[in-house]
């Protein structure tokens, strides 16, 4: 059995495959007009229907930026029947749009039948967004359990340093953005046998 020579790497459609991604995901990125509102109007929406409701107590209000900044929401987070709550923002650009952007490009660029791909294209978009919503959830838990007056479930230190550390990990982390979305790309484009046939099988003596 003989090993893969150099020359059998396919790197011409490896190199293919960067420059497509590099391509869409610039393209997406670009600052076109009223893009990153609308985007943003969409997540505030989303979260709003999701996140609106904590349990029986506790509520939030997601709206516009004080600032206007089209890639901010401001929040509002409040217990029911009580006068204390707190406000800050997310930037829904590196916390949201930027994860689907690069599910979107890694999708696309994958040299794949085009009807593959579209269907890749549906479920990463899906998961995606169950990952924003997940990572922004995640954060406004820790800020309900560590904001006095606003405590809804009265975790114990260990939970509360548990719910912090997988903050920090995939909540605000830019690392575990690139690495989510590579681990959705790969999970609902790829089937048995697609990598031997894009990269194509070793030669055999």
């Amino acid at each position: 059995m003989g090993a893969v020579s150099g020359s059998a790497i396919p790197w011409k459609r490896i190199l293919g495959f960067f420059a497509l991604m590099t391509v869409v995901y610039v393209t997406l990125m670009a600052p076109w007009p009223g893009l990153r509102e609308a985007y943003a109007t969409v997540v505030r929406g989303g979260c709003q229907v999701l996140m609106g409701s904590f349990g029986s107590q506790g509520y939030a209000v997601f709206g516009p930026s004080p600032s206007r900044d089209p890639e901010s929401m401001s929040i509002t987070l409040g217990r029911k029947g009580s006068r204390a709550t707190t406000s800050g923002s997310i930037g829904t650009r590196y916390q949201a749009y930027v994860p689907m952007v690069l599910v979107v490009a890694m999708v696309l660029a994958t040299p794949l039948p085009w009807r593959r791909r579209a269907l890749a294209l549906l479920w990463g978009l899906i998961l995606v967004s169950l990952f924003v919503a997940f990572r922004i959830w995640l954060q406004l838990v820790v800020v309900f359990e560590t904001t006095p007056g606003l405590t809804l479930w009265k975790l114990g230190p260990s939970w509360i340093w548990l719910l912090s550390l997988m903050d920090e990990t995939l909540g605000t982390s830019t690392l575990s953005t690139y690495a989510i979305a590579a681990f959705i790309w790969l999970l609902v484009t790829f089937r048995s046998g697609d990598w031997e046939r894009i990269l194509g099988a070793p030669s055999r003596g």
